[in-house]
């Protein structure tokens, strides 16, 4: 048999003395802690304006200029069908996305936009607002609501 006794132990029973731990000498500044970090869902992040918003569902979103980034490639992939070329310039929506870029505005022409790092969306004569708006409406036409579902991007109208 063995020397360990048998039956239930108790986990509090200390056989030897406890050494205090070393205090961190680290401190740490409240501007650095992102205290909605815990309401956040990963894959998840919604670009918001005073008239509509888009939901942008992606495995690739961690950051918001990666939801930015998926709705530009939304975007893009519109701009190459004819029916998006009408609908897209007819509302004033560019887009920029890894070097390529459709609709253009010219110089000095005044323009609103979403940017990110790799990604630009700019409403072309209109302020953001209303460009989300006129964006918003657009992908919820049927020949953009099949390719915007499965970009992952949720068109929204705020009242």
């Amino acid at each position: 048999m063995s020397d360990r006794k048998s039956g239930i132990s108790n986990p509090w029973d200390v056989k030897g003395a406890v050494a205090p731990t070393e205090k961190s000498s680290r401190k740490i500044d409240l501007k650095d802690i992102d205290f909605d970090a815990d309401l956040a869902v990963p894959g998840k992040y919604v670009i918001r304006g005073r008239l509509a918003a888009f939901d942008v569902t992606h495995v690739g979103v961690h950051q918001p200029g990666d939801a930015l980034y998926i709705l530009a490639d939304l975007l893009m992939h519109l701009f190459r069908t004819e029916e998006g070329i009408a609908r897209l310039s007819a509302a004033g929506v560019g887009v920029y996305i890894d070097d390529n870029s459709f609709n253009e505005p010219d110089e000095g022409e005044p323009v609103s936009k979403l940017e990110a790092e790799h990604a630009v969306v700019w409403f072309r004569g209109v302020g953001l607002d209303q460009g989300m708006l006129e964006l918003a409406r657009v992908l919820k036409e049927p020949f953009a609501a099949t390719s915007a579902k499965q970009w992952g991007v949720t068109p929204m109208l705020v009242s």
